[in-house]
């Protein structure tokens, strides 16, 4: 198993603390966190940093850590300009630039391949390095996607060791687990405008325990990364989930 943290992206106009950031993915690299993804939003709700931008600064404060974006919507982009801004972070990186990419759908706008739809899985696997499982899918969907990657790959003779299967897991600890899951559900109504009840069920909330238990749930459906996304108090989840869940699973 394999573990990585969010990018830190949601800032309103002035709160971007450098000293914060910087300090962030010092103990992120110390925490042992082999990645940080940032995700990709360009209208919201929710303030959001671009993606490209935030994994720049990323990379420039950082000097282990791999770094990429899950995903960039491709379809939104002109493919020379964002071509050329990711080859030159590659560059800037030495390296340490991963990539996701996806059409995105009617209310996952940064939704991972194929949320679903067995087309775009079967897309992924003839097209792609990997598979990236949305913050949005549940543990279940999660599961069958897995399996009808994991069938693409054997029809196409490829093996699933060479691709790496993952998935982005929203979270929220809390002692008070009803406490939890409110700051979760109102944080997923910023980011993707609305209530929508099947996202909400996707996200982690609770106690330490009870997060545990539906983080586990994510690697037996076959995550071999698990990317921890919180999206309220972003540093002290980091350490919790270093100390706490982490040593459970891995």
């Amino acid at each position: 198993m394999r573990f990585a943290t969010s990018i830190p992206q949601f800032y309103a106009g002035g709160e971007f603390d450098p000293e914060e950031f910087r300090a962030y993915f010092s103990r992120a690299e110390e925490l042992g966190y082999e990645s940080a993804w940032a995700q990709e939003q360009t209208l919201g709700a929710a303030p959001q940093l671009s993606p490209v931008e935030a994994m720049t600064y990323a990379a420039a404060v950082t000097s282990r850590m791999r770094l990429g974006c899950v995903v960039f919507v491709s379809t939104l982009h002109s493919p020379v300009h964002l071509a050329k801004s990711l080859a030159t972070l590659d560059q800037l990186s030495k390296g340490r630039i991963d990539v996701g990419v996806g059409t995105g759908g009617p209310r996952r706008p940064f939704a991972a391949f194929g949320v679903a739809s067995p087309t775009a899985l079967r897309r992924a696997v003839r097209l792609g390095d990997g598979f990236f499982g949305a913050g949005s899918s549940t543990t279940e969907a999660f599961a069958q996607q897995v399996v009808t990657v994991r069938e693409a790959l054997a029809a196409a003779g490829k093996s699933a060791a060479d691709f790496p299967i993952a998935k982005r897991v929203y979270i929220s600890i809390d002692s008070d687990a009803d406490r939890a899951r409110r700051r979760v559900n109102a944080e997923l109504e910023k980011l993707y405008g609305s209530r929508v009840p099947a996202i909400e069920e996707a996200a982690v909330a609770g106690t330490v325990d009870g997060c545990l238990r539906e983080v586990r749930r994510v690697a037996e459906a076959g995550a071999e990364l698990i990317l921890f996304t919180p999206l309220h108090d972003q540093a002290w989840h980091a350490e919790q989930i270093a100390a706490e869940i982490i040593p459970q699973i891995g």
